[in-house]
């Protein structure tokens, strides 16, 4: 998780632009998902972002296509 609404956000969260104008799919009102590459440093054994570096969105299709990507939902 980056960030929750009202609490702590990750470091870096500033590089994530607005996702929902394009290649966005909306699951719950304004919550849901795209594709994108970051550059952030993690925490493997704890499965955290600490901090996020760089932020590009990516078209869906990228992602669907990956196979090492579980599904949405999975």
């Amino acid at each position: 998780m980056l960030g929750s609404q009202g609490g702590e956000q990750v470091p870096g969260i500033e590089h994530i632009p607005d996702l929902s104008q394009k290649q966005w799919v909306a699951t719950n009102g304004s919550y849901g998902y795209g594709c994108s590459c970051m550059n952030a440093t993690v925490d493997r054994k704890n499965k955290r972002v600490l901090e996020i570096h760089s932020f590009k969105q990516k078209p869906l299709a990228v992602c669907r296509a990956d196979k090492k990507l579980p599904k949405p939902g999975d």
